[in-house]
Order: structure tokens, then C-alpha cells, then sequence
């Protein structure tokens, strides 16, 4: 991964965090606890921790077509459970993911954390065993970068400049991503394919219908007097 690269991953985080912010200020911070995006944090933390002091662990779980031909299945998603970045990667991925899920959770259902994290990283992981081969062998940023796409989505359709502002910046540096071939790109380009999709079926819900207002009976006046 050359310069440009890295600092194009490093804009898309920090733009789709800027852009979070500034679509729930918007929204008067309603917070969520994020109870989704800290549990999976907390698997990927363990596991990569595991893998950092045992690289038997790390290389039983890493990206490894050979082994993946061979039935070692679980290598289609276990290298979003581990890092090649050593333990500066680690420490950026974690804390990417936790500031990230953390404002999908607030602006979207919180489904779509989990739902999001492993549908953008298995993607991901199908492009790096076919078209996007030899970039890296495990981390979990690019699914970090398919959660990033979903809350850049959401800035480019706040009605805040701001927003929309930052909003566009992170899709930008996706786009470069994609014209150098990066692996990340692929994260994005799921998690924005997926905020289409969910935005679409948002669109196509109907309306909620009022429930109908009953006014109480009226007694009938009593008759006059004969």
C-alpha cells in the first residue's frame, strides 16, 4: 500500500466520523449506546490480540487462498478477525471500527452494524481472493470502510452543507481508492450499495396511517316538558 493510499483510508475514516457527527447534531444528538458495534469490537479485539502473540493463531485465520481451496472455509471471513498491521494496525482498526459503528448505530437501525460489518467483509474478502489479490493478508479496516460508506451516505442526503460537505470528501478518497485498486475500495463500494438498498426500501414503505380520531357519544337531549 503506497502513500497515497493510506492517506486516502485515513480521509475516508475521518470524514465519514466528521460527517456522523455533524448529520446527528443535526438530528439533536440522539445517542445510542452502542452495544452492536462494541460487542463485535470486542471480538476482533480478542482475536487480533490472540493473533499478535501467537502467529499460529494469526496464521490459521489469515487470508490464504491455497488453504481456502484446500477446506479451510472459515478463512473467507476469520481475516476480518486478525491484522497484518501488527499492533499499530490493531490499535488504528479497533478504534476506527468503534467510532464508526458507533454513529451508524445512532443514525441507523442497529441491525445494520452487524448486518453491515460482515456483508461489506465478506465482499471485500471475495474481491481480495479474485480480482483484488496480494494486498494485505487479514484486518478488519475494509469492513470498517463498508460501515464509513453507510454514514457518508446518510451526510450526502442531510441537508446540512457541512455534512454533505464531509459527506462527499470521504466518497472522494473512495474513489481514488478505487481508481489505484485498493482493497478498501471494495469495502466502500459494498457499504454504499447497501445504504442505497436500505434507503430504497425506506422509500418504498407506505406511510403509517393516522389512527382515526372517535369523538365520545353524545347523549340526546332530554325531551321538553308536555
Amino acid at each position: 500500500m503506497d502513500r497515497v493510499q493510506t492517506t486516502c483510508i485515513i480521509v475516508a475514516v475521518s470524514a465519514a466520523i466528521a460527517a456522523g457527527i455533524l448529520t446527528l447534531q443535526q438530528r439533536g444528538w440522539r445517542l445510542r449506546t452502542p452495544w452492536a458495534t462494541l460487542a463485535i469490537a470486542a471480538v476482533v479485539l480478542g482475536v487480533s490480540v490472540a493473533g499478535e502473540l501467537d502467529h499460529g493463531i494469526l496464521n490459521a485465520l489469515c487470508r490464504d487462498i491455497g488453504a481456502l481451496r484446500a477446506g479451510e472455509w472459515w478463512r473467507a471471513f476469520t481475516p476480518l478477525l486478525v491484522q497484518d498491521g501488527g499492533w499499530p494496525g490493531l490499535a488504528f482498526n479497533v478504534l476506527a471500527l468503534v467510532a464508526i459503528g458507533a454513529l451508524v448505530e445512532s443514525l441507523l437501525p442497529r441491525w445494520v452494524v452487524p448486518v453491515g460489518f460482515v456483508a461489506t467483509g465478506l465482499l471485500a474478502e471475495l474481491a481480495a481472493y479474485t480480482v483484488m489479490r496480494g494486498q494485505g493478508f487479514a484486518g478488519n479496516s475494509v469492513a470498517n470502510l463498508g460501515l464509513a460508506a453507510l454514514v457518508l451516505v446518510a451526510a450526502l442526503r442531510s441537508s446540512r452543507v457541512p455534512a454533505r460537505l464531509a459527506g462527499g470528501v470521504g466518497m472522494l478518497a473512495g474513489a481514488v481508492l478505487l481508481l489505484t485498486w485498493d482493497l478498501h475500495a471494495a469495502g466502500i463500494l459494498a457499504g454504499t450499495l447497501l445504504a442505497l438498498a436500505l434507503w430504497s426500501v425506506h422509500r418504498a414503505e407506505p406511510a403509517r396511517a393516522e389512527p382515526a380520531r372517535t369523538e365520545p357519544a353524545r347523549a340526546d337531549p332530554p325531551p321538553p316538558p308536555s
